[in-house]
């Protein structure tokens, strides 16, 4: 009984976003899930324009609804007026995404508070890190932990910050 309102509660959301892009062209939502480390992490926001199928290329990373699920993931094939997408840190490509099941383009990522310009990073360290995160649960657990202390130590950082003090010469 809980999972039918839990279920029905996301389905709502979903014709809820659906319903924003259609009528303001352009969506903003927090990613939760790991399939596209290290490009995307739980916790940054996504902002995904409105945007016709037939525009994607290989390599953006575009937002889909599956099984009552939002996906965003990114585009490694088109095909015939569908697209063939795969999480980057997943090794099996998502079946062919069809006009229906189509959303929008990720136009732009925002991590604490940054706005990351979000494209295809062909450097041999990104592409080492999708490797082995593709391959790795351990390399997964280490990059997201690697994270968190990252974000605890920049907030460290803010916290003991001097702040400027001004004297008054009288």
């Amino acid at each position: 009984m809980i999972d039918a309102a839990i279920r029905g509660r996301e389905i709502v959301k979903l014709e809820i976003a659906e319903e924003i892009l259609r009528s303001f062209g352009e969506l903003r939502f927090v990613a939760r899930g790991v399939s596209m480390l290290p490009a995307i992490f739980p916790g940054d926001q996504l902002v995904v324009r409105r945007e016709r199928i037939e525009d994607a290329r290989t390599g953006d990373v575009v937002l889909f609804r599956r099984e009552g699920r939002l996906f965003a993931h990114r585009v490694v094939a088109g095909l015939c007026g569908t697209l063939i997408t795969r999480g980057d840190a997943l090794e099996q490509s998502d079946a062919p995404i069809t006009e229906e099941e189509w959303l929008g383009r990720v136009s732009k990522v925002i991590r604490n508070e940054k706005s990351l310009e979000f494209g295809v990073d062909c450097s041999i360290s990104a592409t080492f890190l999708r490797w082995a995160v593709r391959r790795s649960d351990l390399a997964m657990k280490w990059l997201l932990r690697f994270r968190l202390i990252h974000e605890r130590m920049a907030r460290f950082a803010q916290l003991v910050r001097p702040t400027a003090v001004v004297e008054e010469r009288t």
